[in-house]
């Protein structure tokens, strides 16, 4: 109460700032946004494949719900108590760190603050190895040169991984403006990709080729949509309470983020066309689903 009472009701900052609580439909779109949409990222897609079995992925994703719910809520009272014991605190990005340092006894602190940071580079060590992947085999070895050396891949792979360190840490330097609005566009278009590709993949054997296609692409192609239309009147879907800062903001239809009807289009796209698609061949579905 203190920190709602040190800022109003401003504290709850989000689209929808300037009331006590969001309304439904954005409550709905944030739970999208950081529920949904990481399960669609590449860098997460990729260590999902590589479960050895259907049981360990059922007892990894029971003993991540315990571990997500012993770290997440106290992160929440965490941050919430950090505003009313750090009143001037200008920048919401360094709450933690600054409270660590400002409690806790400096090993503490230590301990702390090198969690977070171990699970970034975790990260972007994951999406590190995916773009010069990505670069080296989709691109160079795919439609470059097929018959490169392995020699020269292994090569190309270390040098395409420094250069997007570098280019990433050059960022960091001078970081762009409205970076939260650019993590929440790719997080978003990515899961809007790839997501729902992956389950019809994984999950339903009529699903086609065709229809993984039309998935992505469409599911990409609504966000982007949302989004260019935002630079012509972002705020035209939204209520006063957004706030002036607000006006970098896609449009909100119905008052629901572009993630939302991007997984939608995604999903529509992705089962009609492969509905109206000729079935996969008999010889390529038992290879991944059982078949009386």
């Amino acid at each position: 109460m203190a920190a709602v009472a040190q800022v109003g009701e401003g504290f709850a900052w989000a689209p929808g700032a300037g009331r006590a609580f969001l309304p439904v439909s954005l409550a709905f779109s944030m739970f999208c946004m950081w529920s949904i949409a990481g399960m669609g990222q590449p860098a997460t897609l990729v260590r999902l494949m590589a479960f050895r079995d259907t049981p360990t992925l059922r007892r990894a994703m029971f003993m991540l719900a315990i571990y997500n719910t012993l770290i997440y809520l106290p992160l929440v009272f965490t941050f919430i108590c950090a505003r009313a014991i750090l009143p001037p605190l200008e920048r919401t990005d360094e709450a933690m760190p600054t409270l660590a340092l400002a409690v806790a006894h400096p090993l503490v602190s230590g301990l702390i603050l090198a969690a977070p940071f171990g699970a970034v580079m975790a990260t972007v060590s994951a999406f590190l190895v995916q773009i010069s992947s990505a670069l080296v085999q989709d691109i160079y070895h795919r439609w470059i040169e097929p018959h490169a050396p392995e020699a020269r891949l292994r090569l190309l792979s270390r040098l395409a991984i420094l250069f997007v360190a570098l280019l990433a840490a050059g960022g960091t330097l001078v970081s762009p403006p409205y970076l939260q609005t650019i993590i929440v566009f790719t997080g978003g278009s990515a899961a809007c990709a790839y997501l729902v590709p992956c389950i019809m993949a994984c999950f339903w054997p009529r699903a086609t080729a065709r229809g993984a296609i039309a998935a992505l692409v469409g599911g990409v192609v609504t966000v982007l949509g949302l989004y260019v239309a935002g630079l012509f009147d972002g705020t035209a879907s939204l209520d006063p309470g957004i706030g002036e800062e607000m006006k970098t903001y896609p449009v909100y239809l119905l008052g629901m983020a572009p993630i939302v009807w991007g997984l939608l289009a995604s999903a529509v796209l992705g089962i009609g066309v492969s509905l109206l698609d000729r079935p996969p061949k008999r010889d390529l579905v038992v290879r991944f689903f059982p078949v009386d």
